[in-house]
């Protein structure tokens, strides 16, 4: 066998290096890439989820208000037809189905000491269990993906004398203020 006087191939080596130096920081790269995008949309679903947990609570709101419950039975329907109904304004490839839970849950039930979540109207306060005080619990709960948030807020029917005769409309050029409460400024 004859031998070459100088060798060949060491360029050969030479790139071979390179594109595995190459392979490495561009594996490195994806991996990377693919660990911060997890995580943005970890924290983008935690941020939705309390999102929807509060329009939830506004649904709540804005059902105890159509309809306060001064008697037994004679509540808002926050029913499974309902609740359907709510997770139909929320796509399920934006906000995903939970993995444990139910998308959302809608309950409320009166401000009795101690908390009593079988009465679902308007019996009593805290001093008085049998003079009913115009408040309740209502509690709004939202699965999505891995995460859930949790809101529970004591609501309070307010009266307001507006002065206004119904079925009149309001216009204004400029910003007409309200302080009554709900989703109001």
């Amino acid at each position: 066998m004859r031998r070459l006087a100088h060798q060949q191939g060491s360029g050969l080596i030479l790139i071979i290096g390179v594109v595995a130096a190459l392979a490495i920081l561009g594996a490195t790269l994806v991996v990377f890439t693919n660990n911060y995008q997890h995580n943005t949309y970890q924290d983008r679903i935690r941020a939705k989820t309390f999102n929807v947990a509060e329009a939830a609570i506004d649904a709540g709101m804005g059902a105890l208000s159509a309809k306060w419950p001064t008697a037994a039975g004679a509540g808002p329907d926050v029913s499974t037809a309902a609740l359907t109904a709510f997770r139909s304004q929320f796509t399920p490839e934006e906000n995903p189905d939970p993995v444990v839970s139910a998308f959302v849950n809608i309950e409320y039930y009166d401000n009795l000491t101690p908390i009593d979540k079988t009465i679902t109207w308007d019996k009593g306060s805290s001093t008085d269990p049998n003079a009913p005080d115009d408040r309740m619990w209502l509690v709004a709960q939202v699965g999505m993906g891995t995460k859930a948030a949790r809101i529970q807020t004591l609501v309070e029917r307010t009266y307001f004398e507006s002065g206004i005769p119904r079925g009149v409309a309001l216009y204004t050029g400029g910003n007409l203020l309200s302080n009554g409460g709900g989703n109001n400024p």
